[in-house]
């Protein structure tokens, strides 16, 4: 399931609903969901692991945890 922005201009309730909807299927059926978003909070709420892109490559790509420690991570 591909999310563009699925939680771009809406309050924390709002962002917070959409989220739990995106991790019903995600947890039912096993289903790999991509969410694109600026959002670091949607990212921290919802992401098993991340990929940073800049400039249209991967710059990193892990564990939400573990690029969260990361100092020179823009998501840290």
């Amino acid at each position: 399931l591909l999310a563009d922005e699925a939680t771009s201009g809406l309050d924390p309730q709002a962002t917070a609903s959409v989220l739990a909807l995106l991790k019903r299927p995600r947890d039912e059926y096993q289903l790999a969901i991509v969410l694109i978003t600026h959002e670091m909070d949607a990212v921290r709420t919802a992401a098993d692991a991340v990929a940073e892109i800049r400039d249209g490559t991967i710059v990193q790509y892990g564990r939400i945890e573990d690029l969260l420690a990361r100092p020179d991570s823009l998501l840290g």
